[in-house]
């Protein structure tokens, strides 16, 4: 019997911690990821100043949240963007060069856009994963 409760105190904890989201105690590559799928995310649903939130400092002083709006505007393909794949191409400390793997389908179909698989430097700000860098634009 005191086996089974061990066991089964082990299986909670596993649990509790496959299910606890994305805080600084979690991989970073896993972090990542989930980052670049809830941007695209809020890219697909339009809501800008959700995307906005994942722009590093840096580049929230670069650009207004209307300018980012605008820019995704003119620049977002009809159709939804899914994220095939991210690679990480490097990984020190707080930052990365990541590639992701981005398309876009519309009517049943997937189209590769060159500037959606652009490498992109994040950086961990406030316990979180941002987009960085020159461009400024994930």
């Amino acid at each position: 019997m005191r086996h089974l409760l061990i066991v089964a105190m082990a299986i909670l904890a596993a649990l509790l911690i496959a299910c606890g989201g994305t805080d600084e105690g979690d991989e970073p590559e896993e972090e990542i990821k989930a980052t670049t799928q809830a941007f695209i995310a809020a890219v697909n649903d339009r809501d800008f100043s959700a995307a906005y939130e994942y722009l590093s400092s840096d580049c929230q002083r670069a650009l207004t949240p209307s300018e980012y709006q605008t820019r995704w505007e003119i620049l977002l393909p009809t159709g939804g963007l899914v994220v095939k794949d991210v690679q990480i191409e490097r990984l020190e400390d707080d930052e990365a060069l990541v590639f992701p793997d981005i398309v876009v389908v519309s009517a049943g179909q997937e189209t590769s856009v060159a500037w959606l698989r652009w490498g992109r430097r994040y950086v961990r700000e406030d316990g979180r994963w941002r987009f960085a860098g020159t461009m400024c634009f994930p």
